[in-house]
């Protein structure tokens, strides 16, 4: 599907200056039309009158004879031409333009406009004159002013319409879509629009509107995720709690009737009462997490010497586990700006997940250095490594890769999910992937 070209637009005073310029061009064509039909209705009067005086001046000797007179009378007529004749002053004959004669003191055949001249035979004796007379093109139905009016009247009807269909419709459509929002219809699209004021209202509009469907999906998810999280923690904590209530009841009802069995009893209560506060810390912390990037307290600090500082202290966890825990600090020193608490936190979660799932007589190497202005550490075990499936959802809360998982790893499976966070807030990244060599690696850097 190819993508359509970005459709024009123009800005609001442009479309007012392109419908000022369309309404002054349509006045001035139907001033020049009217001009030219005017014209041409005055020349053909100027025409006519012109051709009943060459007619009167050739007959001038015939202006006494009635039956030329008649003929040229019904002649003129048909040109809707009136003449009147006289000899020294005093009129001989006056026809109208129905060709018929006429002794009417007030000589205005339509009662209108028209062209009237005076025409005099030099040298003619008796002095011979006459009048001529024509309406101006003729009877006109509709009169001028009303004739501006209905012009001007459609021009305006065709700026209202453009203008009508470019503002008001968009705009409608935007009344419409605000209203159905807000009943909760997210599914609006609103059209485009040539107006750039409008379509950038419109655009704006329709990216509110995917932006609330995204808010609302993402809301939806995290809703689904809170229940799950909310069920899993309530079985992890019922898991050591069921265990420890059974061998306290134990205890109590004398099941336990030798000193062997109460000591065992004990230690495993006591084990159990261990489990259960992991489980709360992790909670704990990490609920803490949604407010960690308003609560660092960043200093400058040295990554080899705070990785020394933890590895040191897991070294009784990994010799209890048979394990070799071991730092290699390419560098020598590694400056980051930093929460060392916080950062402390992340590094031994990461420890402790490859100390748990590395098996007897392995090998747990923390390695940092620094590269392209960037600090980095990772961890590295010989465990069995992790599934490819399991890759994508390790840093999921309470995602465990390993499904039979359980009392003899202990944890809430939250451990990577703070790490990683304890890492974004720091604007540095956490990923994992398996070594060359088998096992887990998981790699971090830092600003």
């Amino acid at each position: 599907m190819t993508a359509s070209s970005p459709r024009r637009t123009l800005p609001v005073r442009g479309w007012f200056a392109l419908a000022a310029l369309t309404t002054f061009a349509m006045i001035v064509i139907g001033v020049l039309a009217s001009v030219v039909l005017f014209g041409v209705a005055d020349l053909s009067s100027q025409d006519r009158v012109a051709s009943a005086e060459g007619l009167l001046r050739d007959g001038t000797d015939r202006w006494r004879d009635a039956a030329w007179r008649e003929v040229t009378a019904a002649r003129l007529a048909a040109d809707d031409v009136s003449f009147a004749l006289f000899e020294d002053g005093e009129e001989i004959y006056r026809s109208d333009s129905s060709g018929e004669a006429s002794t009417a003191d007030v000589w205005r055949p339509d009662g209108g406009d028209g062209i009237l001249r005076f025409v005099e035979i030099e040298g003619s004796s008796p002095r011979l004159t006459a009048e001529i007379y024509t309406p101006l093109g003729g009877d006109d139905p509709v009169p001028g002013i009303f004739r501006a009016t209905l012009a001007i009247g459609g021009v305006a009807a065709i700026v209202s319409l453009i203008f009508g269909r470019l503002f008001l419709r968009p705009l409608r459509a935007l009344r419409q879509a605000a209203r159905q929002v807000t009943d909760g219809d997210l599914s609006v699209r609103l059209p485009s629009s040539r107006i750039t004021e409008v379509d950038e209202v419109t655009t704006a509009f329709d990216a509110m509107t995917v932006e609330l469907n995204r808010s609302l999906e993402q809301q939806a998810e995290v809703e689904q995720e809170r229940r799950m999280f909310i069920a899993a923690i309530a079985h992890d904590l019922r898991t050591p709690l069921f265990s420890l209530r059974g061998y306290l009841e134990g205890l109590e009802t004398g099941v336990a009737d030798t000193e062997e069995k109460r000591s065992r009893y004990l230690s495993i209560a006591s084990e159990k009462a261990k489990s259960l506060e992991l489980l709360v810390a992790d909670l704990f912390d990490f609920t803490r997490l949604e407010y960690l990037d308003q609560s660092l307290h960043r200093t400058q600090l040295d990554l080899a010497e705070l990785l020394t500082g933890v590895v040191d202290g897991l070294q009784p966890q990994a010799v209890a586990a048979g394990l070799i825990l071991e730092l290699q600090a390419r560098d020598g020193s590694c400056p980051i700006h930093a929460d060392r608490e916080q950062l402390a936190r992340a590094v031994t979660n990461l420890i402790d997940n490859a100390l748990r799932y590395t098996p007897q007589g392995g090998h747990v190497v923390v390695t940092c250095g620094t590269t392209a202005g960037r600090a980095w550490f990772t961890v590295t075990d010989t465990g069995p490594g992790i599934d490819p499936t399991d890759l994508p959802h390790l840093f999921r809360p309470l995602y465990r890769g390993d499904r039979t998982r359980g009392a003899a790893t202990g944890g809430a499976g939250l451990g990577l999910a703070i790490a990683q966070r304890i890492l974004v807030a720091h604007d540095g990244t956490l990923e994992a992937a398996n070594s060359p060599t088998g096992g887990a690696a998981f790699t971090a850097t830092l600003p």
